[in-house]
């Protein structure tokens, strides 16, 4: 800011008129992301509870068709008295949501709440 000031009072002969105020907004700049997790405070217990439920999910995605056979996931004769049982899962189904989104989100969502 102190260079575009000295190159602007030197081509036009005076210092620019809002330097002041430029210098006075950056002394009083507070981080954002600091003022971002004061904001977020009330709420933070939630989110984090959040952010640590989609662990599980997360880890799931990044698993390898090797992985999947090892676990006979793949497998529908593996276990043939439980094809026709439904399954029961409190997980939430997050297949619409792709995996670079779920990291941002993530990486967001810790940087509200850094704990």
């Amino acid at each position: 800011a102190g260079m575009f000031n000295a190159a602007y009072s030197m081509v036009r002969g005076t210092s620019e008129p809002s330097y002041p105020r430029l210098g006075q907004l950056i002394v009083e700049y507070d981080s954002p992301l600091k003022r971002m997790h004061e904001d977020f405070l009330p709420t933070s217990k939630v989110l984090a509870c959040a952010l640590l439920s989609v662990d599980r999910i997360l880890a799931t995605r990044y698993n390898t068709a090797d992985a999947y056979r090892k676990a006979h996931l793949l497998n529908i004769t593996h276990e043939p008295n439980k094809m026709a049982e439904p399954v029961e899962t409190a997980q939430v189904f997050c297949d619409v949501c792709s995996v670079d989104k779920m990291i941002h989100w993530i990486a967001f969502g810790y940087l509200v709440v850094p704990y």
